[in-house]
């Protein structure tokens, strides 16, 4: 039985990468064919959103989908959505947002303030639900997945998965294990899992 870490190389794991859950085979084969669409996309081609219920809430807003980073310090989505399953990993270089400008207005106080106008305070406000989450309007297009992540604990059925997609839609995603800094590709996968 071959070792399967031999099938592996180091890879440097660039901080900035953005992460989208992979639910199944089924959603690798719409995202492959459509990209990520937000469900009012996924509505307007008459996709059905895999799994529309409470148990996925944060996947796909109705005009944002969530991606979300692997930071240093706080990662709570990352942690909470992506460490322990399959996931895509997203060009950073996306068009992104986690917070947006709100305009408000500030009454002036003292003797002299119901005469004034009220101030104008322009301030930055987080518009996600953890510091590692970002939104991406409308769609992430196939072209701007860079890899598929294995979960932490990832068996060969992972593999075997991500085999089966690559194959059949003839692309050459390296499969990534960013837990542990590892990269390995399609053909490397393929002589391990038949050495097995």
């Amino acid at each position: 039985m071959k070792d399967r870490t031999e099938a592996w190389s180091k890879i440097k794991i660039n901080p900035d990468w953005l992460y989208h859950w992979i639910l199944d085979e089924e959603m690798m084969d719409k995202v492959y064919r459509f990209g990520i669409l937000s469900k009012e996309n996924l509505r307007k081609n008459n996709i059905p959103f895999i799994r529309d219920n409470s148990s996925n809430v944060g996947c796909n807003g109705t005009n944002y989908i969530s991606v979300c980073k692997r930071l240093e310090r706080n990662s709570f989505a990352y942690y909470r959505y992506i460490i322990g399953k399959c996931a895509f990993i997203i060009s950073p270089d996306v068009e992104k947002i986690n917070t947006e400008k709100i305009q408000f207005e500030v009454k002036r106080n003292g003797v002299f303030g119901k005469w004034r106008k009220p101030q104008i305070v322009v301030e930055e406000r987080s518009i996600v639900n953890t510091p590692d989450e970002y939104l991406v309007k409308d769609q992430i297009n196939f072209q701007d997945i860079i890899g598929l992540k294995v979960p932490f604990f990832w068996g060969d059925h992972d593999l075997e998965m991500y085999l089966d997609f690559l194959e059949t839609t003839d692309t050459d995603l390296p499969i990534i294990d960013v837990e542990h800094g590892l990269v390995t590709e399609k053909d490397k996968i393929k002589r391990y899992l038949q050495d097995r």
